[in-house]
């Protein structure tokens, strides 16, 4: 927990620099109050701890400084000081209730989200709409930021489940903004992955060159060979196989396909061999896609599904092979 061991860790959001930084300086000031309770300074490292608790949503770290004010500070200035105290500690305690909460719907949602049946799908939905008008409630007590990032995460996933592709992308539009003026709620995952719906999103509604510029936007916020970068530089696949710019996604479908460092499972791979193979075909290269086909691919796996799309391009293929 030494200083320069936190601040070494480049990969870590801010965020989590500045709770624990927080933490910390809450026991340094809880020992100085024992040991030392008439320093000045005292006083003013609880209102440091007050103040960036504040701006970074820290709510646990934040009504543990206020009691502390409200008794140490508080009991010495009078009743109205006092009572002010309470109230705003109230406040903020209703705040981390509504944060967690919030937490806790979006984590259901995830777990609700993989629905195989038009009956898991209606109760999904069911699922949404009753959440949102919660999540609305709590925005409108609160204010919070975190509550009202889960808020448009929901609204999102909702827009995506009636197909409203247009909605969608201007609800990630919004949650980026948000997630770029509030340091509480600002992280690069979640940067990158609002880019990463925002290209799917814009892909759907055929505007394909934005598609692209979000897909390669979503890149830079994901360590490199991680599965969240590899689904970006998928991402940028369709966005340049749509665009017919199939020498360029033949370059990327290669780097996919050739990348030891991947490790991304068999399926995966064969996925990404799929896409060398469409690249391929649309350059005219025939008998280099049937080759790249032909060999063992995992998706041949998947029966009524990814296995239809490979047994069909082998076809095709063999037709303008002229082996009938």
């Amino acid at each position: 927990i030494n200083d320069i061991n936190i601040e070494r860790n480049k990969d870590w959001d801010d965020i989590e620099l500045v709770t624990i930084k927080l933490r910390k300086k809450l026991a340094q000031y809880y020992f100085l109050s024992l040991s030392k309770p008439n320093q000045p300074m005292i006083q003013h490292l609880l209102d440091e701890i007050i103040q960036v608790a504040k701006k970074f949503e820290t709510y646990q770290v934040l009504t543990e400084a206020l009691r502390f004010q409200k008794f140490n500070i508080g009991f010495k200035k009078g009743q109205a000081v006092y009572n002010k105290l309470n109230d705003e500690i109230q406040f903020y305690e209703d705040c981390q209730i509504a944060a967690s909460n919030a937490a806790d719907i979006f984590f259901r949602m995830l777990l609700m989200q993989n629905f195989n049946s038009n009956v898991e799908r209606q109760k999904y939905l069911r699922f949404l709409n009753k959440n949102i008008k919660i999540l609305k409630l709590y925005y409108l007590d609160t204010k919070s930021s975190s509550v009202q990032y889960y808020l448009h995460v929901l609204y999102r996933n909702y827009y995506v489940l009636i197909q409203d592709y247009e909605m969608a992308s201007q609800t990630c539009k919004a949650i980026i903004k948000s997630l770029e003026e509030n340091p509480a709620i600002y992280r690069k995952q979640r940067v990158g992955s609002t880019y990463l719906f925002l290209s799917q999103f814009e892909l759907e509604i055929n505007r394909v060159s934005e598609a692209y510029k979000y897909a390669r936007s979503a890149k830079d916020y994901f360590p490199k060979n991680t599965i969240n970068y590899f689904a970006a530089l998928d991402a940028e696949f369709h966005a340049l196989f749509e665009s017919k710019k199939y020498n360029d996604a033949l370059n990327l479908s290669k780097e996919l396909v050739t990348d030891i460092q991947i490790q991304q499972g068999s399926f995966r791979i064969g996925k990404y061999i799929f896409y060398y193979a469409c690249s391929l075909f649309q350059i005219k290269q025939f008998t280099n896609c049937l080759k790249s086909l032909i060999t063992y691919n995992a998706l041949a796996q998947d029966k009524s599904g990814w296995d239809i799309g490979l047994r069909t391009l082998i076809i095709l293929a063999h037709v303008e092979l002229g082996n009938y």
